[in-house]
């Protein structure tokens, strides 16, 4: 019995991967919201997530679950004008600590994979205030990964490609909307303890609400869904197709300077089909401008 709760432990692990090791770029309230050309971003995150029961199937698998991670990353962005479109390149380095101390304990500390991205917007009306743009990331797999750990790793140990398309525009007075669409694919790991895996894209749909309280602050309200991702181990089919609901709520701060924002979130996951779920998430970020 011990031996089947870890093989589907095991499988439902890697289905939803951790935030470092996962191909989304997660978007918050107001990303892609261009900035001047020669304008540059210096970005610092702090995430903390919590995670005490894990799903197979649409079901909670019955066995212990501890799984806690804390994951900092570094984000360079630079806005440039390419042909009369605004265009921006990025480079985005995670790394941190995930532990799990439940079912068995196994801890890994380290850097991520690095993503390199650009983003194209095709409309930026800065009257109107609407925008529609294009963002390709690449994945490089390049950070910590310890095979015999599994799923329990700070690099994924496969390439890792994203596509999205965003759009956002005001809805009335301060209220305002974005909405992200992306699709995640996904090459082999071909030594995730030994086995070969291979998934399928993911797709995610990225919602936000946000509502300028002040000229200085925003109040943010979003909302994830997250599908496909079926997976096979040593080729065996782990029916482990994602389909994951959840909330973040934000609050974003002009500090010290019109060029410093710090923002807050918290949330969780309010639906998980296969992979652990999030009770908790509290992110922090800091944005410098120059």
């Amino acid at each position: 019995m011990r031996k089947a709760c870890c093989k589907i432990f095991a499988a439902c692990m890697m289905a939803v991967p951790f935030q470092m090791a996962h191909a989304v770029i997660e978007t918050d309230p107001a990303d892609y919201v261009p900035l001047p050309p020669g304008t540059n971003l210096a970005v610092l995150y702090y995430q903390h997530a919590f995670r005490d029961s894990t799903y197979h199937g649409g079901e909670q698998v019955n066995i212990p679950f501890r799984l806690e991670t804390d994951i900092a990353i570094a984000r360079y962005v630079r806005y440039l004008s390419v042909a009369g479109f605004t265009v921006d390149v990025q480079a985005i380095v995670p790394f941190g600590s995930v532990r799990l101390s439940q079912p068995v304990s196994s801890v890994s500390n380290g850097a991520g994979d690095p993503f390199l991205g650009t983003v194209i917007w095709l409309l930026n009306d800065q009257k109107a205030q609407r925008y529609l743009a294009l963002g390709a990331f690449l994945g490089i797999p390049v950070g910590s990964y310890d095979s015999a750990k599994g799923a329990v790793n700070v690099g994924s140990n496969r390439w890792q490609g994203v596509f999205q398309i965003s759009y956002g525009q005001p809805i009335y007075g301060n209220l305002a909307f974005d909405v992200t669409g992306e699709y995640a694919i996904y090459g082999a790991n071909n030594d995730f303890a030994g086995l070969k895996y291979q998934q399928k894209p993911t797709y995610e749909l990225q919602t936000h609400l946000r509502y300028a309280l002040t000229p200085l602050t925003t109040f943010g309200v979003s909302f994830y869904q997250t599908a496909g991702g079926r997976s096979t181990l040593g080729g065996v089919d782990q029916a482990d197709r994602i389909n994951t609901s959840r909330y973040l709520l934000t609050i974003q701060q002009i500090i010290v300077s019109p060029t410093l924002q710090l923002e807050a979130q918290f949330g969780q996951d309010i639906h998980v089909s296969s992979g652990p779920k999030e009770k908790y998430r509290v992110n922090l970020r800091l944005v410098k401008v120059f």
